[in-house]
């Protein structure tokens, strides 16, 4: 141990052990240093005691860091989240932004938002761990440090078993739903649990978590993280027509390959929803800056790569990749520009650009090299004028002719594909060489829809002009309802303007007035009577007076607003009148004298000289009404 030489009111500072959470450390120090209250040795540690030790991902460590000062066993705070919290293992897969913000409430914050900026809460995998053990681990602790300790390997998200020792933890407690969170948990120092062995899907998981916890990656671009994952795709094959993923053959595979994720904690979470499973997979190749759970990178990771090593070296080539090669996103999809300065963008859209136009690649070369589709790539060079040649297949030319004359005429492109037995996609590739015809037959069918629109709206008010709007809504809604949306200035004009007929009432303010003023005594009187234990503010007179109050004009009832100020009972009088409630009713069984009875039952934490003063004119008054033996 190493002598403590800042703080006098600690004697020894324990080192870090190997693979030791800093939760465990503080409540070494603790211990050692014989250190009992938490609110206590918390302020002294962290400066605050209004601060709730985390197990995982613990904050305010430049405090801390700062306070132990020389002392301390690690060289700066930063170096404190990289080797004893759990930080190391989310960040390789958070974009630079979240895991600077992260970083930052690690050193200075209070930990409020850490878990939802980083995944934890929206990926519902469990955002506050419980504490466990290996049964070996404690036992080999204990002969070679002569103490145990809690793993950081163990508390990994999802992780069940030991990866050193395949043995299933066993649960010790879980700080966050205990009476007292503040107070340091300590490793059992004796251990009688048996050790179960554990399944090997388990231990795999175990092992791949602990690997990546300290493998130390740093952020990752989550362009970066897309491309190789799909590129690992497309390399197993798992590809349909057009070069697009085959997303419901590599769910399959996925499910087979970890038998349903049988032996895994988070079973449910994974294959969730019902109607979709694993809906978490299209999240990391088609929303890679959604923050993803750690979790469902190392299933894809042990699917795709093998190990995380493997994964590292498919990473770094992607980075490496010279910028050309790294137009597009490929998913089909352009790739997300984070981080790009608008001069890196323009040069990425002319490099695809002059891919595009190349007339030697072929379609299939451009789509490999941009990461799009083929049918896109043909799609884009139609649009750019670039000849390509046409690929062998069934759609001769009277039959793409019939094709766009359908389109043409308005047919449904999915009953176009049926009808002339041809796939979707080739008819949306027809379509798309036809636009122009289509935007002019679109508008022509806006403007005959608009003009039938038209004449119904104006039959219904021919019909019932004496009808106002509302009722004419309800006759054609259909109707109105369209130009609502397309040709909202002319339903305007057509409206029939509103016409309020005046009944010939008055308010007689005065009346009012005078009303609502007894009204407001009567409610005033009443709380008297029944000792009404709650301040009589305005609000609370407002709503005794029931729900037409809300509404009462104040500035035309003079009267009624004069006397709510009067009978309105400001924070002083509330207090006063606690005293001389109090005062009698402690003064029949005796203990009306009492300074310090009549304080507490009052419910009044500071007591002012003005308070006192008034407490002992009521006592003095309820004497002399009632003298009655003093017994305090």
């Amino acid at each position: 141990m190493t002598r403590f030489a800042g703080l006098p009111s600690l004697a020894f500072v324990p080192p870090v052990l190997p693979d030791e959470l800093l939760y465990s450390w503080l409540g070494r120090l603790v211990a050692l240093n014989a250190l009992s209250s938490p609110r206590a040795y918390l302020l002294q540690l962290f400066e605050t005691k209004d601060i709730v030790p985390g197990v995982d991902l613990p904050t305010r460590l430049s405090s801390l860091q700062r306070i132990l000062g020389e002392s301390s066993p690690f060289d700066h705070a930063d170096q404190m989240i990289e080797v004893a919290t759990l930080f190391p293992y989310h960040r390789s897969f958070l974009i630079l932004k979240r895991a600077a913000a992260a970083r930052d409430i690690l050193l200075n914050g209070d930990g409020k938002g850490l878990k939802t900026l980083i995944g934890r809460v929206a990926n519902r995998f469990g955002a506050s761990p419980s504490l466990r053990f290996c049964p070996a681990c404690i036992e080999r602790d204990i002969s070679t440090h002569g103490t145990s300790y809690w793993h950081r390997s163990h508390h990994l998200p999802g992780v069940a078993c030991c990866a050193e020792h395949a043995l299933n933890l066993v649960f010790h407690s879980s700080p966050s739903i205990s009476a007292d969170k503040q107070r340091l948990v300590l490793t059992p120092g004796v251990c009688f649990a048996a050790h179960v062995p554990a399944d090997p899907p388990q231990v795999r998981f175990a092992e791949m978590s602990r690997e990546l916890l300290h493998a130390g990656l740093p952020p990752t671009d989550p362009g970066d993280l897309q491309a190789a994952y799909v590129a690992a795709i497309r390399r197993s094959g798992w590809v349909c027509g057009g070069g697009r993923l085959d997303h419901g053959a590599l769910i399959r595979a996925i499910r087979s390959y970890f038998n349903d994720f049988e032996s895994l904690v988070h079973r449910e979470r994974l294959l969730a929803p019902c109607g979709q499973p694993l809906a978490w997979l299209r999240t990391l190749w088609q929303r890679p800056q959604r923050a993803s759970h750690p979790i469902c990178h190392l299933l894809l990771i042990d699917f795709l790569f093998g190990s995380l090593k493997q994964f590292r070296v498919a990473l770094q080539e992607r980075i490496d990749m010279e910028p050309a090669c790294r137009v597009a996103a490929p998913v089909g999809q352009p790739q997300a520009t984070l981080n790009k300065t608008p001069q890196q963008s323009g040069d990425i859209r002319d490099r695809t650009e002059a891919l595009l136009r190349n007339e030697s690649l072929s379609c299939r070369a451009v789509a490999k090299a941009i990461g799009l589709s083929i049918t896109t790539v043909a799609t884009k060079r139609r649009v750019l004028g670039v000849a390509i040649s046409e690929r062998r297949q069934t759609i001769d030319a009277k039959v793409s002719g019939a094709i766009r004359e359908a389109l043409i005429a308005g047919v449904d492109p999915k009953l176009v594909a049926k009808r002339h037995r041809v796939s979707l996609s080739s008819v949306y590739r027809l379509r798309a060489q036809i636009a122009e015809p289509m935007r002019l037959l679109s508008a022509e069918r806006h403007m005959r829809e608009r003009v039938r629109r038209r004449e119904q709206w104006q039959s219904a008010l021919d019909t019932n002009g004496s009808l106002g709007g509302l009722e004419l809504r309800q006759i054609s809604g259909a109707a109105y309802t369209w130009l609502y949306r397309h040709d909202r200035d002319w339903l305007q004009k057509t409206l029939p303007l509103r016409v309020w007929v005046s009944q010939g009432l008055r308010v007689d303010w005065a009346q009012r007035d005078q009303h609502w003023c007894d009204r407001l005594q009567e409610v005033f009187e009443s709380s008297h009577r029944t000792a009404d234990s709650r301040r009589m503010s305005k609000t609370h007179l407002l709503r005794a007076l029931g729900a037409g109050a809300a509404t009462v004009d104040q500035s035309r009832m003079p009267r009624f607003g004069r006397r709510l100020e009067e009978l309105a009972e400001s924070h002083a009088l509330y207090q006063r009148r606690r005293i001389v409630r109090a005062v009698q009713q402690l003064s029949p069984i005796g203990h009306g004298s009492c300074l310090w009875r009549v304080q507490r039952l009052a419910g009044i934490r500071s007591w002012t000289p003005a308070l006192r003063a008034h407490a002992l004119r009521a006592i003095k008054e309820d004497r002399s009404a009632s003298p009655v033996p003093v017994a305090c």
